[in-house]
Parts: C-alpha cells; sequence; structure tokens
C-alpha cells in the first residue's frame, strides 16, 4: 500500500496509530456489548464473561501488599482467546472507517481506509482532511470504548509537503 501511495497518490497520507497499553484496556463489559452486537453464540458470550467476571489482583507498594481490587479491564496475557478478544473489541472502529469509503485510498474499485493487526493499525486517507475526519472518528471511538490512543507514539506519514498550520490533533 506505501508503494502504491508513493507512486500514484502521494498527497495521501497514513496514520500509524498506537493505542496505549491496548490489550490491558479492553474494558470486559464493553466487550460483552460488542460479542452480543456481532452475534456471537449466547454460550460463548457467557464464556467469556465467566472468564472475566470477578477478576482480581493485589498491587505491591514499597514492599506492603494491598487489598485486592477488581480489575474492570484488560484480557489475560498469554492466553491464545486474548488477541482475537483484542481485534473483536476494536472491530466497531474498524467499521466505522470502513462506512466511511470517501476517507481512504482507492486503488482500481477498492477503497483502502486502512490495515490492522492486532494492535497495529494504519489508516489510509487521500488527504490532510480525511485523516482528521478518521482520527475523530477514532478519537470518539476511543471515548465510547476505554481504548485510549497514544498521541506521542502515533506517527503520522506524508509523501507531500503539508499545510504549514497543519496538525493532526487541531
Amino acid at each position: 500500500m506505501m508503494q502504491f501511495i508513493k507512486l500514484h497518490s502521494p498527497s495521501s497520507m497514513v496514520a500509524l496509530l498506537d493505542f496505549e497499553k491496548a490489550f490491558d484496556r479492553v474494558d470486559h463489559s464493553y466487550l460483552l456489548t460488542v460479542l452480543r452486537h456481532y452475534g456471537f453464540p449466547q454460550v460463548f458470550v457467557d464464556m467469556v464473561r465467566v472468564l472475566y467476571s470477578d477478576r482480581r489482583s493485589k498491587i505491591l507498594v514499597n514492599g506492603h501488599l494491598s487489598k485486592s481490587v477488581r480489575l474492570h479491564r484488560g484480557v489475560l496475557q498469554g492466553d491464545p482467546l486474548s488477541p482475537l478478544l483484542f481485534v473483536i473489541a476494536l472491530e466497531p472502529m474498524c467499521q466505522l472507517l470502513r462506512q466511511n469509503p470517501g476517507y481512504g485510498i482507492k486503488t482500481g474499485d477498492t477503497v483502502h481506509t486502512g490495515s490492522y493487526f492486532a494492535d497495529d493499525s494504519q489508516l489510509y486517507a487521500a488527504d490532510e482532511e480525511c485523516l482528521h475526519r478518521q482520527l475523530a472518528l477514532v478519537q470518539s471511538f476511543c471515548d465510547k470504548s476505554g481504548f485510549r490512543l497514544n498521541v506521542d507514539k502515533t506517527q503520522i506519514l506524508t509523501f507531500a509537503p503539508l499545510s504549514p498550520d497543519w496538525h493532526p490533533w487541531r
């Protein structure tokens, strides 16, 4: 995709998104809502609910262990189901972006708005304004889902000069 942009669409832009503590930020109630929304069988939704209900942790501070605290977020580290649950939790954002094909880059008959692999996401925008609209959608998704975009680690790639007053987070 990068090569295509460079050769055929130099005014296009790419955002390399970084979600802050991506796997740790998956909200359990949000995840269950998404599973139901996408029609996962109730037995599967119940299995995930049981897996994540009443998860607890203790915190070690200056050699002292805290009382047990309930965890409302995060998928289990090392569990083979966790990357899949993360991708499912991110799907509403991907769907929002796909439903707005005017934001993406056209190659033949196909419009590409982004590519997603686990917690690595790339947005493809036709121009500066499209990227602003995409980032606004991503921020709206984050506000509703509990995800958080790490603005300091998110990168914007461009193949043409930017407007002097352009800023991705205006």
